[in-house]
């Protein structure tokens, strides 16, 4: 997790929207950013780590499992909240 993201919060907004959007097969204008992934667009432990894989690949970072999980546990996890924390590389 050493890199650090080039892109403002925005941009990363929508390189989330589109992860989101294509694992739920759903219109990118149908992703909320302020709705909860777990549940309304990741509906099982599949779909989280495929959106895991598609933030990691996205902005070529790499997470830890833990970290994830712990992560969304720790508070409802937006889009907009995904993208704050890749943006300061928190994850």
């Amino acid at each position: 997790m050493a890199n650090k993201i080039q892109a403002n919060q925005a941009e990363i907004e929508r390189a989330l929207v589109e992860i989101v959007a294509k694992i739920a097969a759903i219109d990118v204008a149908k992703v909320s950013l302020e709705r909860e992934l777990r549940g309304e667009y990741l509906v099982d432990s599949l779909s989280t780590a495929e959106f895991v894989m598609g933030v990691e690949e996205a902005f070529d970072i790499e997470l830890e499992n833990d970290a994830v999980e712990k992560a969304f546990k720790r508070r409802p996890m937006t889009v907009r909240t995904v993208a704050e924390l890749v943006r300061v590389s928190e994850f």
